[in-house]
């Protein structure tokens, strides 16, 4: 097997993590080229994720309206924020292992669909990626994005549990 570039996709949760570690054993063996992608988060985003960014959201706290805190949506400038720290944290661990060539994508949109189009841009001949993101109730009931990537993709696709 060939393995010149591969895409690793990067949203913070628990198996993207353990793809970005199965990818940089592989980027470091094959000396293949890295494209790291993360898709700027939608909906609710994780407490421990929202961390990542020291930007400050003009809305927190939460407001108490009732006895009940309403929650607001994550500003662009921070889910931007925290999508380059996950895309640099990544990076860090594949330039521990060695690997140099390495690319950043940040872009917002539908996850799977930003994911092909990065795939088939790139030409990558493997994409890495978590089983299961951040995806909660909708990935649920649509499919999640690691499936619809397994059905689309036009190259070899791993998903890491």
């Amino acid at each position: 097997m060939e393995l010149k570039t591969m895409l690793v996709p990067v949203d913070g949760s628990a198996n993207a993590w353990r793809a970005v570690e199965v990818a940089a054993d592989l980027a470091a063996k094959y000396q293949a080229r890295v494209v790291l992608a993360s898709v700027l988060l939608q909906g609710e985003v994780p407490p421990h994720i929202r961390k990542l960014s020291d930007l400050p959201d003009p809305d927190d706290p939460p407001l108490a309206m009732g006895g009940a805190a309403v929650g607001s949506a994550v500003p662009p400038k921070v889910l931007r924020d925290i999508a380059r720290k996950l895309v640099e944290q990544a990076h860090e661990y594949f330039t521990d292992l060695g690997v140099t060539d390495i690319e950043h994508h940040i872009e917002d949109g539908s996850p799977a669909k930003v994911i092909l189009q990065q795939a088939e841009y790139h030409d990558v001949d493997m994409v890495v990626m978590g089983s299961r993101g951040l995806g909660g109730l909708q990935g649920l009931l649509s499919g999640s994005v690691s499936h619809k990537v397994q059905q689309l993709a036009r190259c070899i696709v791993v998903t890491v549990n």
